[in-house]
C-alpha cells in the first residue's frame, strides 16, 4: 500500500512538472509573439510641416500626417488591426499676466482599417466618415493623411484684439488601436492601446 501511495505520488509530481512547463512553454511563446509585432510596428510618428494659414478667411491648419515606417503598420492592420487616429486642436491668445485665453477648440477623429477579403487598406480624413481605399498603404497615405486641413473658426476671432497679438496653436496628434486587435485577445502582456507615442507639437504666430 505505500509502494502504492509513492508511485501515486511521483505520478502526480510528474503530471504537476510537465503542465507547469507547457504553461511556461505557452507563456513563452505569447512573450515572443507581442515582441515579434512589436518589433514590426512603427515607433513614431513622421508629420509633415504642420502650419496655420489665414488666406481663405478662416484659420486652417494644415498638416500631413505618417509613421516612421508603413510596412510595419501594413502588418498590424493586415492582422485585424482597427485604429484610430485623433486630433486635437485648440487655439490660444497668448497673454502674459493672466493665463492663455482659449479662442476655439476642436477634436477631430480618422479610422484606419484593412479587408481582407478585397485586401485594401481604408481609412477616412478627420472630421469625414466617407472611407477612401486603396491596396497600397504608403499611396493612400500620400493621398490622404498627408493633406490634412481643417479650420479653427473664422478671422473675426483674431480680429477683436489688438494688431500684432500673439497666439499659439497647439496640436496633440495620437493614432490608437480602436479596438482590441485580434492577436492580444486573450492576454494583455506588454500592450498598449497606443500604436505610437502621441505627439504635441505648438504652432506659434502673430495677427
Amino acid at each position: 500500500m505505500l509502494n502504492f501511495e509513492l508511485r501515486q505520488a511521483d505520478q502526480d509530481i510528474r503530471r504537476t512538472r510537465t503542465l507547469l512547463f507547457v504553461t511556461a512553454f505557452i507563456a513563452l511563446a505569447l512573450v515572443q509573439a507581442v515582441q515579434l509585432v512589436q518589433a514590426a510596428a512603427p515607433q513614431r510618428f513622421a508629420l509633415h510641416g504642420p502650419r496655420m494659414d489665414t488666406e481663405t478667411g478662416d484659420i486652417l491648419v494644415r498638416l500631413g500626417v505618417d509613421v516612421d515606417t508603413t510596412d510595419g503598420l501594413g502588418d498590424m492592420l493586415r492582422d485585424g488591426a482597427i485604429m484610430e487616429l485623433t486630433i486635437e486642436a485648440r487655439l490660444e491668445r497668448v497673454r502674459t499676466l493672466w493665463a492663455n485665453a482659449t479662442l476655439s477648440e476642436k477634436t477631430l477623429t480618422a479610422l484606419l482599417r484593412h479587408n481582407p477579403l478585397t485586401r485594401e487598406f481604408s481609412l477616412t480624413m478627420p472630421g469625414d466618415d466617407t472611407y477612401i481605399v486603396d491596396k497600397n498603404l504608403h499611396r493612400l497615405f500620400a493621398a490622404t493623411w498627408h493633406k490634412i486641413v481643417f479650420s479653427l473658426g473664422s478671422l473675426t476671432l483674431l480680429q477683436e484684439a489688438a494688431p500684432e497679438s500673439a497666439y499659439r496653436i497647439d496640436l496633440t496628434i495620437s493614432l490608437r488601436h480602436a479596438e482590441v486587435p485580434p492577436w492580444m485577445a486573450k492576454t494583455f502582456l506588454f500592450w498598449s492601446w497606443d500604436v505610437v507615442e502621441p505627439v504635441s507639437i505648438v504652432i506659434p504666430f502673430t495677427f
